[in-house]
């Protein structure tokens, strides 16, 4: 096996590739400030009893696990940031009332979810806690919106899910039922004789793909009317509906889409409550993804209700508009004073100079301007017109 090989959905992420990356980090970083975010940095990796505390077993599987030398005690490489974050929340900063936080970082899969994705997803997120309050998956869900716009992502559709009908209905999560539902499997789900059959095929047939404007408010009210098992999942998803159609007048230059799929619970199985989903037809998985997660943190001593979502900004790289300002000034590559006193008053200014012999190839920059020597200048001249010229590049 050649030396250079990465594993198996590793791969580098090359000059313009990461430049495009790292903005799109900077962009949404300032904008989850612009909402109050405060942003946490937690360690790669940690002891598996904490970093896997609260969650469910498929976190557990895509974690990789090695042995501490230090402790003898077996340690994780994260597979989400989520429950780090949660841990923060409850035992270091143990504050009252809401916080919010935000956080990039690098995660490690044990394996891609589909053969499209990366094993590791650079994961960036922003997470509220202290409030049970609907209000905060409104504002995660307008967040979430806001955020793949300025990443320059659009032509996305979200789909609000509800985790809470597993316990409503009482489905074992390790049951056939359960996949069935996750794989919108219509005929296991006939065949079976779980006691809710007929409200979970309700369910199945009620998802509606349509931008907000379509009767959507008269399908679920008369479903909550005929199951009235399901009203406080239908009304938290009335009320988001309501806000995301008035925030959608808001930003009429960009289509928006949204479906309605209470078992659209893709992702991480420790939510609790209204999931958020955001699909692309450019992209075979969630391109965002989150939910209500209130019992994550009981696990670190403090109950702090929480919602929040996540991005794979490797995942949605190739479908963001976003063009880096690539424009740059190319100086000769030779020893001389004056040359580097001018390409050091550029710098100070902003310019982007880059210093190459005549055969060199690069990628992530497009020459605009060129330094040149002044074909006037005298050496030891007493007029002392400048040495080195910016000009135009042809």
């Amino acid at each position: 096996m050649s030396k250079w090989l990465l594993p198996e959905y590793v791969s580098d992420v090359l000059p313009s590739e990461a430049r495009k990356i790292e903005e799109m980090r900077r962009f949404i970083l300032d904008k989850f400030r612009t909402f109050g975010y405060e942003l946490v940095m937690p360690p790669l990796l940690e002891y598996i009893d904490s970093l896997l505390t609260g969650t469910g077993q498929d976190l557990d599987e895509q974690t990789f696990k090695l042995l501490d030398i230090h402790t003898a005690k077996t340690i994780g490489i994260r597979a989400d940031i989520t429950p780090q974050i949660a841990r923060i929340d409850a035992h270091l900063l143990g504050r009252q009332g809401i916080t919010r936080l935000c956080y990039a970082g690098e995660t490690l899969h044990t394996r891609p979810k589909n053969n499209q994705e990366t094993r590791t997803p650079l994961q960036i997120g922003a997470e509220i806690y202290g409030t049970t309050h609907i209000q905060a998956d409104i504002e995660i869900l307008q967040l979430m919106y806001q955020t793949l716009i300025a990443a320059g992502v659009d032509d996305f559709y979200i789909s609000i899910g509800h985790a809470k009908f597993i316990e409503i209905l009482e489905i074992d999560v390790n049951s056939e039922l359960f996949n069935a539902i996750l794989a919108k499997d219509i005929s296991i789900i006939q065949n079976s004789t779980h006691k809710y059959k007929d409200i979970i095929l309700d369910l199945m047939q009620v998802q509606s793909l349509d931008n907000l404007g379509n009767d959507y408010k008269n399908i679920w009210e008369k479903l909550k009317n005929k199951h009235n098992i399901l009203k406080s999942i239908v009304d938290d998803i009335a009320l988001v509906c309501d806000s995301l159609a008035n925030y959608a007048l808001e930003h009429t230059e960009f289509k928006f889409n949204c479906m309605i799929d209470i078992t659209d619970i893709e992702g991480y199985c420790y939510h609790t409550g209204l999931t958020y989903n955001v699909y692309h037809k450019n992209s075979h998985s969630p391109i965002a993804k989150g939910g209500r997660y209130d019992k994550v943190s009981s696990a670190f001593g403090r109950l702090r209700p929480a919602t929040g979502f996540s991005i794979n900004l490797r995942q949605i790289s190739p479908l963001s508009s976003l063009q880096s300002n690539s424009h740059a000034v190319l100086a000769p590559w030779i020893l001389d004073n004056d040359l580097q006193i001018f390409i050091h008053s550029l710098r100070n200014k902003g310019e982007v100079v880059i210093q190459l012999e005549d055969n060199a190839h690069i990628d992530e920059f497009k020459f605009t301007h060129k330094i040149i020597k002044n074909p006037n200048y005298i050496e030891n001249n007493e007029m002392k017109n400048q040495k080195w010229l910016l000009v135009i590049k042809d």
